[in-house]
């Protein structure tokens, strides 16, 4: 088994509702996430939202459904429903700033097998983790424009 742990954050000038309103747009991410060609809401129930995400990449596509337990405006909790990883649990968490910035983060901890399977995926998670909170910055500054510095 192979763990990868992932950290990021940015702190941004715009609001945490505002982020988290994009972070929780699981249908919108393939707009604008690196390798996912769909992404869709299957199921809502009271906090607990089920996602999946179809990432592409070199012609081999990969499926991941999530159960995120949706915090508004503070947390989104992860965890891995079905895929060829072993385990992901992880979370988004959007902490109001004094200064009315947001600080955005991404903390991800993954499991898998080691062997081919592993290395296609692994290249795909480095692209896309390593670029997500990034990308969300970006969206953010499309739907929402620059904010303030």
């Amino acid at each position: 088994m192979v763990q990868k742990a992932i950290h990021r954050y940015a702190i941004i000038s715009h609001s945490c509702q505002e982020m988290y309103a994009l972070v929780s747009d699981v249908g919108a991410y393939a707009q604008f996430l690196p390798y996912c060609v769909s992404a869709e809401i299957l199921s809502t129930k009271g906090n607990i939202v089920h996602g999946q995400m179809v990432f592409s990449y070199f012609g081999l596509s990969y499926t991941v459904v999530t159960q995120n337990t949706m915090e508004p405006f503070g947390r989104i909790g992860l965890s891995l429903l079905q895929g060829d990883m072993q385990a992901l649990e992880g979370q988004w968490l959007f902490r109001d700033m004094q200064d009315g910035h947001c600080r955005v983060s991404l903390d991800l901890a993954i499991d898998m097998h080691d062997g081919w399977t592993y290395r296609v995926i692994n290249r795909i998670l480095d692209r896309v983790a390593d670029t997500m909170v990034d990308r969300f910055v970006e969206r953010a500054q499309q739907v929402y424009g620059f904010g303030e510095a």
